[in-house]
């Protein structure tokens, strides 16, 4: 219940932020912080139990521009439905490592539940907190968890800090770490010079329709979706390492950049579950399979969907020289109404949209298909190019190697036969192969 009560506060604040960034001045963005403090001690109702005191506050030019009395009574009814007390302090906000001199927005909740219950619904706010931070890098997000004095706490900011893509309007952080570990075995390999970002391709925009049960609540609003794919890590540095991509991961993120989450307490989604909606995969040598325990790191923005892939074609399992990527895709809501002059996306069209979302998709299924599948389609044709490429390169190689051998180690000159070791050393390919070659040294 705690989970559910942060999220749903901090949908409603991500909406009215990016509500009010509309109406403002093209060029103009809004700032802030957005502090969410988590609180659990031993409770007086019983050992099996915590005390869980949830704290919210937001500081910042956005908090000045979009909270009023209203607004507080909104907040007010979304709270009374899932039947959590809570009170409006007065005090400065903050916590030790984030402290808030003043805020316009701060309220307090207090809950008693299982230590079980409440980790489970720590990990999940900082999974949403993580994943909101991605499309919102003006933002500064402070996420801190206390359990009887242990202090754990995560901050989320992407200005001045990491580098961002703009993919439709929608700023994205783009540092691979967000969204892969790089293990060791691949930075002893020399994975540490890996290019650090990745690199979208966006697709084009998907007209989405409406379902009778959505038009008939009142919905008038029209919504498109855009796809945009990448592949983790970025490769293209390195020509001739071995590659195979070991799975998909899908954010979806509705018009206000807030994730929309399709398996999450027993949900399921009919479109997700046919990986053939996305790619042709036998086509290029691939297989996938949906992964409902993708076992995220905790580190790691945690993708809405999950499919692991098995390649089928020449193995590649015993080689301890391939790495694996991940292959990325964004979806991208658009939401417009030709009934308004200024659109307003408000939280009843996104508690729609987000319940009624595999349904919108079902409905435009074949549109949806052909756009996703264009630009997952690019980036495994580049996949699969690069791997024929790499398959041609071996099979003459060893007339390549004798070659550079037969011309190097006719020079007498040794300090051209170093400079040759040396530029071949820099690729990571070659240096493998001329591992044998020290003499051209001597």
């Amino acid at each position: 219940m705690a989970g559910a009560a942060t999220r749903t506060i901090l949908e409603y604040l991500i909406i009215c932020l990016k509500s009010e960034e509309e109406r403002q001045l093209k060029g103009l963005t809004l700032e802030g912080i957005v502090l969410v403090s988590i609180d659990l001690r031993d409770s007086t109702r019983g050992a099996s139990q915590l005390q869980c005191t949830t704290t919210i506050a937001a500081a910042g030019n956005f908090c000045s521009k979009i909270f009023n009395e209203q607004i507080w009574k909104e907040m007010d009814v979304m709270l009374a439905e899932l039947s959590v007390p809570w009170t409006r302090p007065w005090t400065a906000g903050g916590c030790s490592h984030e402290p808030l001199d003043s805020t316009a927005l701060q309220l307090t909740f207090e809950l008693h539940e299982r230590l079980g219950v409440l980790m489970t619904d720590c990990l999940a706010v900082k999974q949403f907190i993580h994943k909101i931070s991605m499309v919102h890098p003006k933002i500064k997000f402070h996420y801190c968890v206390n359990v009887n004095g242990a202090v754990s706490a995560e901050t989320y900011c992407g200005e001045k800090r990491e580098s961002t893509c703009v993919l439709n309007g929608i700023k994205l952080l783009t540092d691979q770490r967000h969204y892969i570990r790089v293990v060791d075995s691949l930075v002893s390999c020399g994975a540490n010079f890996l290019c650090g970002k990745i690199h979208p391709v966006l697709g084009r925009a998907v007209s989405l329709l409406i379902p009778h049960e959505v038009a008939e609540t009142g919905f008038t609003g029209e919504l498109e979706v855009t796809p945009a794919a990448a592949l983790c890590p970025c490769l293209k540095l390195y020509p001739n390492q071995p590659a195979k991509i070991a799975a998909v991961s899908i954010f979806f993120y509705d018009p206000a950049g807030l994730p929309i989450s399709f398996y999450a307490k027993g949900k399921s989604s009919l479109f997700f579950s046919d990986p053939s909606n996305l790619a042709e995969w036998e086509k290029y040598s691939y297989s996938a399979t949906l992964d409902l325990d993708p076992g995220q790191e905790e580190d790691q923005v945690s993708p809405d969907v999950r499919y692991k892939l098995h390649w089928n074609g020449e193995s590649q399992e015993d080689d301890p020289d391939t790495w694996e990527q991940t292959l990325l895709l964004f979806l991208f809501l658009h939401y417009s109404d030709q009934f308004q002059d200024k659109p307003f996306y408000d939280f009843w069209a996104r508690r729609m949209i987000a319940s009624h979302m595999d349904q919108i998709l079902l409905c435009s299924q074949q549109a949806v298909k052909r756009g996703v599948q264009a630009v997952i389609g690019t980036m495994l044709e580049e996949h699969c190019k690069r791997g024929k490429n790499q398959r041609r390169l071996k099979l003459s190689l060893p007339i390549i190697l004798g070659a550079i051998s037969s011309v190097v180690s006719s020079s007498t000159n040794s300090q051209f036969r170093r400079e040759c070791l040396q530029s071949l050393q820099g690729d990571h390919f070659w240096l493998q192969e001329i591992s044998n070659l020290a003499e051209w040294t001597s």
